[in-house]
């Protein structure tokens, strides 16, 4: 090849190159559903208890404690790998909340993919048969990338709000498929019984892609200003992470609200540049 040709084609091979490696994945997302799970558990998991930290001026109100794994009744069951469990009585019965961690690897459209999928369900013993009231399945499918799907240390938080002798779950993880350094999807799901309400957004930019530059404040506010477009490239709001709507939350009672917003800004310090360890290494480890 003559070297004036070569000096034309190897600039416009480069440039493709790193085009088509800082590319991230498509976000995908697996909606929590009432499916019905199949799959048995597997052998319980300890998880590193890192607590998470609460806003300023803001108290997290205190939730119940998980308890040992070995004393869940033998028929609840997870897919995945169990990680934690919790038990509580109301008026109608004895109550259990499950979480579980599953991940595989398999080929998709001639492309090695990864799925990584978080499992969380409330069951009632009554009579000694047990009932499951509500199943949350997240995560990431096909992702030919890395996929992440990942509660916070912590980040399961059961409580009375609003004193009616119901409790209510709150749950706030992140999920991603990607292979650059973009934020990763972010969720604070909140149920009570039948009502589902949440905030859902973007965490932190990561420490690695603000190359030196220093990082924002932490906002007041956890809401992304009214127009964001959270699906774009926009380095000005996925600094500091940002939920899209409290839409969720209208006809709920107000104190379910502040109590997702503490959450959710507790979640975003955890993975702030220069704030607490990157908790998300340490929950849920590999299958």
């Amino acid at each position: 090849m003559p070297h004036a040709l070569q000096r034309l084609i190897l600039p416009l091979l480069l440039t493709t190159t790193l085009l088509l490696t800082a590319c991230p994945a498509p976000r995908q997302e697996v909606s929590d559903s009432a499916a019905p799970a199949s799959d048995t558990r597997s052998q319980p998991i300890t998880s590193q208890a890192v607590a998470l930290a609460a806003p300023a001026g803001v108290a997290i109100p205190a939730s119940i404690n998980p308890v040992d794994p070995k004393t869940l009744p033998a028929d609840i069951k997870l897919p995945g790998k169990l990680l934690q469990v919790w038990y509580w009585t109301e008026a109608d019965g004895e109550h259990w909340l499950v979480r579980s961690h599953s991940k595989r690897s398999y080929t998709f459209e001639e492309m090695d993919a990864t799925e990584s999928l978080l499992h969380v369900a409330q069951f009632r013993v009554k009579a000694g048969k047990a009932e499951r009231l509500w199943l949350l399945q997240d995560g990431v499918k096909d992702c030919p990338f890395d996929s992440v799907a990942r509660f916070y240390p912590e980040g399961v938080r059961i409580t009375d709000l609003d004193q009616d002798g119901v409790h209510e779950v709150a749950m706030a993880y992140h999920t991603t498929c990607t292979s650059d350094v973009s934020p990763q999807d972010m969720k604070v799901i909140l149920r009570e019984r039948d009502g589902k309400w949440g905030l859902r957004g973007t965490t932190w930019l990561p420490d690695e892609a603000l190359q030196g530059k220093t990082p924002p404040p932490v906002p007041q506010a956890a809401a992304c200003p009214p127009g964001t477009d959270l699906s774009k490239m926009d380095p000005q709001h996925w600094h500091t992470g940002c939920y899209q709507s409290e839409q969720d939350f209208t006809s709920a009672p107000p104190v379910f609200l502040q109590h997702a917003k503490a959450l959710w800004r507790a979640a975003l310090l955890a993975s702030a540049p220069g704030g607490q360890p990157d908790l998300s290494s340490v929950d849920e480890g590999e299958d």
